[in-house]
């Protein structure tokens, strides 16, 4: 085979090698720039070639030897094909197709023009192929089978990146038992660690966006991995195929998961609302086992054997802590000198945990035992690790700064040390990958597989377990779907259901924890039966699936009496008023040496003269307005007071301050001058009239003041006040007196 490679000038150059990528050489590297297509005559023996820089386009023989321009008047070739003789190529620049003919250079065709954007090209012949040594029964290969010039059959059986092959040079394990998976913000990614090169093969995961955190069940052969922009965790087969999500509710930061291969559940920390959950591996029967105490949960792991979670709080008090798998029994393991805790990941047969600490005056890897004592440093400096994973002795860790992943043997000293695979933009979480990381058992492994629970079977410790259901945010399965997920439920030997999630709350025996919710159902399986059954030392009542209706009915009942209770208050205070200020007697008016008035624009007073001009004055639901200043006589003296006025002729009255807002309106001859009347204590509003009638607002002018029962005063300022009820004040000019429409 045989290819062109730019390169950086002055390096382009043309290259063969064999289909297996043996014997491997350049055979060109003089007088190239932007060599781009390239192809063969396999008649004459002649490669040909085209470089954009050049102009040319160049042939010789396979070797590069006997070099000969073809063609040196096109301008951008970019690709080239070959057949029976001729040569097509493509020109960026001309955007045509050309034609040229090997046994007449100078007969050159233009065969296609105005084609932009062109690209690959090839000319095909109909002639069937010739005969191949790989094309009979695939040489007898189980995978690949590639032509070879060192091979003394001419070709040679390969594997997939990270697969060997068997002892008998034909066949390919399916795949590799032991590698390395990791994550990139965009890819999945696998590196073999029987291969003898560090090479890796990418997951076809689907659409991934920022993927962080990812875990493997490797008896299922399942992959699980977060994805934290889209806010979802999804589950694919271990070769990255069938991806599907899993959980895509209430998520916001899941930094770290991890698979209970034993219990068949996952679990996942949450940086948003500082949660650690748990859930199938279908994602059902989601509930949350730790809510308190979180500042920033991010890597997880699990010892399904001991039933014991462990995790890394990076917030502002660092921490590592763990708890048993259904959130009980809490303890901080590890809290001095520790920063930024990133990864962690457990040596099974030791009981040792490693942990990388990134902050920038430690930036090291430690480790310690199951109840943090035992604490040293195995690894320094690190730059800013960020994920590590454990197997047979040897650490891998990634690193964001110099972009590798790294390794370590036991026992850890530096020259143990060394780079797995380098220049790898964005890389995240790890996981090594083997059966061996994957063994053990524990009680959610008896009874068909389940520990005989309906939904969620959680180890509390290594001797008793936890029949859980889930939260209500997300409701029982019933049964739960995933067919590789038994339900099944047991009945004590009483009758009643035991370890059985029904939609409707029952009443459970329930263990109080002060770092987690209350699960259901706590139970030494040590008394279990051979027959599987439980023996009497859980007493369940038969009588529980009555009572949940029974409270049900009589919250209901009791919620619809206190609304019909709050009406009736409600309904009762309003009148009440209503009542009260009908009779408010016109002594409790308020004095003006104390009072303070405060105009509110009323909502019909903003909506218009409209409104205004219809509305209801008959009407009492609001307290007629009378401000302080009030003259409190009586009607009579009110009558005699404007029939005075009436027959009085007043200048008017402008020795007060006023704020005003003029508007002359030619066509009526009417001032509508809006003034504010300002004393020490109150403001009036009022305006000089040539036609009688109530202030309005800047947008409206009243025009029919007969529509209302208005005062009629003849060249004397008179000051209304609008409210919900009509309120007329007049001016004499010693004393200011104002009345709503009850008083007329």
């Amino acid at each position: 085979m045989y290819w062109t490679d730019w390169g950086n000038k002055p390096s382009a150059k043309i290259e063969r090698a064999g289909m297996d990528g043996s014997d491997r050489s350049v055979i060109i590297d003089t007088g190239l720039t932007w060599p781009n297509g390239i192809t063969i005559d396999t008649e004459l023996g002649w490669l040909i070639w085209g470089d954009a820089q050049t102009e040319k386009i160049e042939r010789s023989d396979l070797l590069g030897r006997n070099r000969t321009i073809l063609y040196s008047s096109s301008p951008h070739p970019y690709s080239i094909s070959c057949l029976d003789g001729l040569v097509y190529w493509t020109d960026w620049e001309t955007r045509d197709v050309r034609r040229l003919d090997l046994h007449n250079t100078s007969d050159v065709q233009t065969l296609r023009g105005n084609m932009p954007s062109m690209m690959g090209m090839k000319a095909v012949s109909m002639e069937p192929p010739a005969a191949n040594m790989c094309g009979l029964n695939n040489g007898g290969c189980s995978h690949l089978c590639i032509r070879s010039p060192t091979s003394t059959t001419g070709f040679i059986c390969a594997c997939p990146t990270g697969v060997r092959i068997k002892e008998d040079k034909q066949t390919c394990d399916d795949l590799p038992t032991e590698y390395l998976l990791f994550t990139t913000r965009l890819s999945i990614r696998r590196v073999s660690l029987e291969a003898d090169k560090n090479s890796y093969v990418e997951l076809p995961a689907g659409e991934l966006e920022n993927t962080i955190a990812l875990d493997y069940h490797y008896g299922r052969q399942l992959l699980f991995f977060t994805d934290v922009y889209l806010d979802v965790i999804k589950r694919s087969n271990l070769d990255g195929s069938d991806t599907k999500v899993i959980v895509s509710r209430n998520l916001k930061t899941t930094d770290g998961v991890a698979v209970d291969w034993v219990a068949d559940n996952i679990y996942w920390t949450d940086a948003g609302p500082n949660t650690i959950s748990v859930a199938r591996l279908d994602g059902t029967s989601r509930k949350v086992v730790i809510d308190q105490g979180l500042d920033e949960p991010r890597a997880l792991v699990v010892h399904p054997s001991r039933g014991i979670i462990f995790w890394t709080d990076w917030g502002d008090k660092a921490k590592i802590e763990k708890a048993n798998m259904d959130g009980s029994a809490r303890k901080t393991l590890v809290r001095k000198n520790l920063q930024w805790p990133n990864g962690l990941t457990i040596d099974y047969n030791n009981s040792r945990l490693y942990y990388v600490d990134a902050y920038d005056e430690l930036n090291r890897i430690e480790t310690c035992d199951f109840n943090g004592r035992k604490r040293k440093v195995v690894v320094s400096p690190v730059p800013h690790g960020f994920a590590i994973t454990y197997l047979s002795g040897t650490l891998y860790w990634t690193d964001w700064q110099t972009s590798s992943i790294h390794s370590i043997t036991y026992p850890f000293n530096s020259s143990k040390r060394k780079t797995i695979l380098g220049g790898v933009e964005g890389l995240m979480d790890i996981k090594a990958v083997s059966s061996k990381r994957q063994t053990g058992t524990s009680l959610c492994d008896t009874m068909n597989g389940y520990g005989g629970c309906s939904h969620l079977c959680l180890m509390k410790g290594s001797r008793t377990l936890t029949c859980a259901c889930p939260d209500p945010i997300d409701p029982p399965q019933a049964p739960v779907a995933d067919s590789i997920l038994p339900n099944i439920n047991h009945e004590s030997p009483d009758g009643g259901v035991l370890n059985n999630c029904s939609l409707t709350p029952v009443r459970i025996i329930k263990h109080s924890s002060t770092h987690a919710p209350a699960l259901v159902t706590a139970y030494d399986l040590t008394t279990l039966s051979s027959e599987g059954t439980l023996h009497n030392n859980i007493s369940v009542d038969t009588k529980a699936e009555a009572q949940p209706i029974v409270i049900h009915v009589l919250a209901v009942f009791l919620a619809a009496a206190l609304i019909v209770f709050v009406i009736i208050v409600v309904f009762g205070f309003f009148m009440w008023k209503k009542i009260k200020k009908r009779k408010t007697p016109r002594s409790n008016i308020p004095s003006n040496d104390n009072a303070t008035v405060t105009y509110r624009n009323n909502v019909s007073y903003r909506s218009g003269s409209n409104s205004l001009l219809h509305h209801n004055n008959t009407s009492s639901e609001h307290t007629p307005t009378l401000w302080p200043g009030v003259d409190p006589r009586n009607k009579h003296e009110r009558s005699s007071l404007i029939n005075r006025s009436e027959n009085e002729t007043h200048p008017a009255d402008d020795s007060l301050p006023t704020s005003e807002d003029d508007r002359y309106d030619e066509t009526s001859t009417q001032y509508s001058r809006v003034s504010t009347l300002e004393g020490p204590k109150t403001k009036l509003p009022s305006r000089k009239l040539g036609t009688v009638g109530l202030p309005t607002s800047r947008d409206h002018q009243l025009t029919a003041p007969q529509a209302l029962p208005l005062l009629r005063v003849t060249n004397s300022p008179q000051t209304c006040q609008a409210t919900n009820q009509l309120a007329y004040c007049i001016d004499d000019g010693d004393v200011s007196s104002c009345y709503s429409d009850d008083d007329f």
